[in-house]
């Protein structure tokens, strides 16, 4: 398939359902919802603990004979989900011209961050645009909390990365992001088309083009917001939970430096 391969990496509750959307509205992008391609891929998932919310494994039947060639592999994959709509786990974009698509990926951050994905990454996909959006921490990891979000298990009890992850509370829930922007970082910082959740919200256009910019196809074609599709967060650091404070855990203050979030 003549296109090059865009992933998300680094942390969810971060606006990546948001851009996701946005993308696929352009007609040359088609990028799949947590499809855990790479991930499937990789490890031929067949036991319980490594297809845990792995939806290519358990849609598998959709999806049919895979090619011999990983890279093909990977395009085989996400097009079937493109074609095929699932309910309750894909958007139906089957409307899609597959011939005329440059750029066909998955949004997986967090199992793009696995040393096996990695390891298929560099070496199947090395041409991949790598995306990674982050969120003011102060309401990122409140979202986190209010919505339970637990990483996988298996993938990070494997990499030794911070033991069993853990979001009930908040200090826990600002470790296990810090330890995935560090990891995000790590692996693939300098790689990375860097996007900040809230440039998003408040300069839409503006930023939808850099993207398309960066992707090399007409920055012209930006598609209007629908209403309510963001979400604003400028003052929501106690989003859900009244004015709740983050506590500084270590490496913290750095990124939110780094990133642009000092007060």
């Amino acid at each position: 398939m003549r296109a090059r391969p865009i992933l998300f990496v680094g942390n969810k509750r971060s606006g990546t359902t948001l851009l996701t959307y946005v993308l696929n509205q352009h007609n040359k992008i088609y990028v799949g919802n947590e499809l855990d391609v790479v991930w499937h891929l990789v490890h031929n998932v067949e036991d319980d603990q490594n297809v845990h919310g792995c939806k290519a494994y358990y849609f598998r039947d959709k999806i049919g004979e895979l090619p011999d060639d990983p890279r093909e592999a990977f395009f085989h994959v996400c097009i079937k989900f493109k074609d095929t709509l699932v309910p309750g786990f894909t958007e139906d974009y089957s409307n899609k011209d597959t011939s005329v698509l440059r750029f066909v990926g998955d949004k997986s951050p967090i199992r793009h961050l696995h040393s096996s994905s990695k390891a298929f990454i560099d070496k199947h996909l090395a041409d991949a645009v790598l995306i990674h959006i982050v969120r003011d921490p102060s309401t990122a990891i409140v979202s986190m909390v209010s919505t339970c979000f637990k990483p996988s298990d298996p993938i990070w009890e494997s990499e030794c990365i911070f033991g069993k992850p853990e979001t009930k509370n908040i200090e826990s829930a600002a470790n296990v992001w810090v330890a995935i922007e560090q990891r995000t970082l790590e692996l693939y910082g300098d790689k990375c088309l860097h996007i900040r959740y809230e440039d998003l919200c408040d300069s839409k256009e503006k930023e939808i083009c850099r993207v398309y910019e960066e992707l090399g196809i007409d920055p012209s074609y930006v598609v209007p917001m629908k209403r309510g599709g963001v979400r604003g967060t400028r003052y929501a650091e106690g989003y859900r939970w009244g004015f709740c404070k983050v506590p500084d855990v270590p490496g913290l203050a750095e990124l939110r430096k780094l990133y642009g979030y000092s007060k």
